[in-house]
């Protein structure tokens, strides 16, 4: 089968904060997986206002960030690949057709829940 990749970002600034980073890098996860509708999430992915985030809802944001953790989504949602990547250090692309050259799968459980996958993040170090 055949894959066909349409671009579905666009262009954001993150505030260089590290709480920022890791509401960005969340809501990048909830792009990929289609969190966005989960009401106990959107306060930890509006990251232009990282500093709205009491300490406790911190501590939360660090454990929804292992639960979600980066070699959990390596080559299943986020792909490493600067090709796709021509304007920013990452791109979502929405899935098209079927899986053929990243091996994109339907869905991926992430903390006992099988999500459904709609876009795919590709990147570039």
């Amino acid at each position: 089968n055949e894959l066909e990749f349409e671009r579905a970002g666009i262009i954001v600034s993150v505030p260089n904060n590290e709480v920022a980073r890791l509401m960005y890098y969340l809501h990048c996860i909830c792009i990929v997986i289609d969190c966005n509708n989960d009401a106990n999430i959107q306060c930890y992915i509006n990251y232009n206002n990282w500093y709205q985030l009491s300490i406790d809802e911190q501590k939360v944001l660090i454990d929804l960030c292992y639960a979600f953790s980066p070699d959990m989504c390596h080559n299943k949602v986020f792909f490493q690949f600067d090709g796709l990547c021509p304007y920013a250090s990452n791109e979502f692309y929405e899935i098209q057709q079927i899986r053929h050259q990243f091996l994109v799968a339907g869905s991926i459980l992430i903390a006992g829940q099988q999500r459904c996958i709609n876009r795919i993040m590709a990147f570039k170090i």
